[in-house]
């Protein structure tokens, strides 16, 4: 795999590794992630090569005047970027024009989901799974304390979902999801789920948070039907 390389936009005023050594300092005398951690949003972009697509130049297209910058390096069979945006909105926002670009039209990917995160890896090993930062480190971040008795309707079948703890599942079909998403949604408004595992694992799921007590559950893509959901 080839060195990584760095596509900078102009609007970008600052010298990006200091800024991320100020995070780690910072994360060092406080002992909780950082605010610049949690203003901290990454989109990870894998794809195959094709000589026919330069992509850093779609990369680079979804990033204008957004704040982000493009982390990217290329092997003998992977294009491999790291998309990196402060905050929230605008990495929803670069993720949601890359799908449109990547699956809906180029067609290099098999479904219309990226992967993405908050923050740096290696602070998941001090901090704990990132979804969860803002209940134990931010909680004024949430519209609400605890999550137990959210109103969750299956989307496979109709059938309501039980909390169980560590997550809700539906009583009829046993579709599960996390406690870490719930917690990514009720924060952010919406969120993408990808079960991993399962009967599920090849769909994308998007969740909308409604008001104190209501999750709402869509499809965005299932292996047995077709289309863009």
């Amino acid at each position: 795999m080839g060195r990584w390389s760095y596509i900078i936009p102009e609007c970008i005023g600052f010298d990006i590794a200091s800024y991320c050594r100020d995070c780690r300092r910072e994360s060092r005398e406080r002992d909780r992630p950082p605010e610049k951690a949690m203003e901290c949003w990454k989109i990870i972009v894998e794809l195959p090569l094709n000589k026919d697509i330069d992509y850093n130049s779609v990369l680079a297209r979804s990033i204008e005047c957004s704040g982000c910058w493009i982390e990217y390096r290329v092997g003998e069979e992977k294009y491999i970027a790291i998309v990196t945006c402060r905050g929230w909105k605008a990495m929803w926002s670069v993720r949601e024009k890359l799908i449109n670009e990547l699956y809906g039209g180029l067609r290099v990917t098999d479904k219309p989901y990226l992967p993405y995160r908050r923050g740096g890896s290696y602070y998941d090993r001090e901090y704990g799974p990132w979804r969860l930062w803002a209940r134990d480190y931010y909680p004024d971040r949430l519209p609400i304390e605890t999550i137990d008795s959210l109103k969750i309707i299956c989307p496979s079948d109709g059938g309501v979902m039980e909390y169980r703890g560590k997550g809700y599942k539906c009583v009829l079909c046993g579709f599960y999801i996390p406690d870490t998403i719930i917690y990514e949604v009720i924060e952010n408004g919406v969120a993408d789920y990808r079960p991993l595992h399962g009967a599920y694992s090849g769909c994308v799921y998007r969740l909308f948070y409604k008001g104190v007590d209501r999750i709402v559950v869509t499809i965005r893509y299932h292996p047995r039907r077709t289309g863009y959901i």
